[in-house]
């Protein structure tokens, strides 16, 4: 949520509309800098995950813009950012470093893929 005064002192606020502007869409906040080893391996593992279930998605690199992290603190309303993190349709869903990813074959053949965070 933001909010400004106007010229004529009002408070104007503006609710920050992520579920409208996201739909259809994962979103995976991450960072491509390696100095923290486990959290660049957990970005990567996650990355690799989407990219084998074949699922389409967006990634905003908190390493490489302040505009990114702005965003994924205020979403998560807190000052500390924990990455990878993931939204799908504007929904947190978590912190993406425990995926659990399984599948299964439906009677006609189709495969079915749930990615849950554990």
């Amino acid at each position: 949520m933001l909010s400004s005064t106007t010229e004529d002192g009002e408070i104007e606020v503006r609710v920050s509309g992520y579920k409208e502007k996201e739909v259809g869409k994962v979103v995976l906040y991450s960072t491509t800098m390696g100095v923290v080893r486990k959290t660049y391996q957990d970005c990567v593992k996650v990355k690799k995950i989407l990219r084998n279930m074949m699922v389409k998605y967006e990634e905003r690199d908190v390493f490489m813009s302040r505009e990114v992290q702005s965003e994924v603190r205020d979403r998560m309303n807190s000052d500390v950012i924990l990455v990878p993190q993931m939204f799908v349709e504007g929904q947190h869903i978590g912190l993406a470093n425990a995926l659990v990813v399984s599948s299964s074959t439906a009677e006609d053949g189709e495969i079915e893929a749930r990615i849950s965070v554990g």
